[in-house]
């Protein structure tokens, strides 16, 4: 069996966007009727399928290493780090469950798993944008407002979000039940006239809520954090007078500052846009590498996030070398016998 009659619209095409009969319902290649593909054998190809489990491994271990170092270490559970945890535990769910659902949704062509998936990449997608904010929002607290900072940032308002990102999260993942019928709903069927009205408005809400508007409260964000950073760079020249080394080390923090949040920005845009517009069309009025791309970059923010906002934090990477130093500790002294049965310290 070939690609073309073992994923008729290639991998992912079927999650969450817009799925439309002519999408599902293309001819095969063997000039059978077009409504024969909804008894279609589906089997796996290892070209389309292995990347994405691949990837949600690479999630899985990437978000599950921050959540076992925040466990291990007493030193590390503050209150922006439960915001990064939080995030994390978002991503770590696009891994084990987003992306699984994606596949068999793919594979298996059940309108219940299809639905599923559906609700499951909305609910994840909408978290992990709400904590990008919440997260971006905090830096520029400890940074702008640095002596109030912990007098504005206190747990019980830090659960209080997390609980509010999370339940507005469920929230708009549910919203669709109010007008899709999940029990019955036929993928292989055109939608009625209202479902895709809803459709269209929801998708064009999030557009606007879930991506330009925190779009531009990053870059409102960071280019204040930005300027700020600048000033304090440039008070320090001007009051210790430093030699061309200590300078050169200040232009390197300063450039440093502007590639992370360059990047920072870059990241955000070029995972989340193509997702959220491609939302707004018909999967069989686009070729099926552009859905391919749309959504390998939406499920890529999950392994990238945890690289630049968590593993790019200084206590994150001391505790990285700390349990790395205790690993190989571990594995050059483990085969000895400890002293203490010898009864050399009794």
């Amino acid at each position: 069996m070939n690609d073309s009659q073992t994923h008729p619209q290639g991998a992912f095409t079927t999650m969450t966007l817009n799925i439309t009969p002519q999408a599902l319902n293309s001819a095969p290649s063997d000039g059978s009727p077009p409504h024969t593909n909804r008894s279609l054998v589906v089997s796996f190809s290892a070209k389309e399928d292995i990347p994405p489990i691949a990837l949600g491994i690479l999630i899985l271990l990437a978000n599950g290493l921050v959540l076992i170092l925040v466990a291990r270490n007493k030193h590390l559970r503050t209150i922006t780090n439960l915001l990064l945890c939080s995030l994390a535990l978002s991503d770590l769910l696009t891994g084990l469950v987003s992306i699984p659902l994606a596949m068999m949704c793919n594979l298996l062509r059940q309108s219940g798993i299809c639905v599923a998936d559906d609700q499951m990449l909305r609910f994840t997608s909408v978290s992990i944008v709400c904590h990008l904010v919440a997260v971006s929002i905090d830096r520029y607290l400890a940074i702008i407002h640095s002596l109030r900072y912990k007098a504005i940032v206190t747990l019980p308002r830090c659960v209080s979000v997390l609980l509010c990102t999370w339940t507005l999260s469920a929230a708009m993942a549910l919203v669709q039940l109010s007008w899709m019928d999940p029990v019955n709903h036929d993928i292989y069927q055109d939608p009625p006239h209202d479902v895709v009205r809803n459709e269209n408005i929801y998708d064009v809400t999030s557009l606007l809520v879930f991506f330009l508007a925190p779009l531009v409260c990053m870059v409102f964000v960071y280019a204040k954090i930005f300027c700020e950073v600048s000033r304090q760079i440039d008070l320090l020249q001007k009051q210790s007078i430093p030699g061309w080394q200590e300078e050169k080390k200040l232009k390197y923090a300063e450039r440093k500052a502007v590639t992370i949040f360059a990047v920072m920005l870059l990241v955000y845009t070029v995972g989340w846009l193509p997702y959220f517009a491609l939302r707004l069309n018909r999967l069989d009025h686009l070729h099926p590498l552009v859905v391919h791309i749309s959504m390998w970059l939406r499920f890529l923010t999950s392994f990238l996030n945890p690289c630049l906002y968590i593993f790019g934090k200084r206590d994150f990477r001391e505790a990285l070398k700390c349990m790395r130093r205790k690993s190989e500790t571990s594995h050059e002294y483990g085969y000895m016998i400890p002293l203490d049965r010898l009864g050399a310290l009794g």
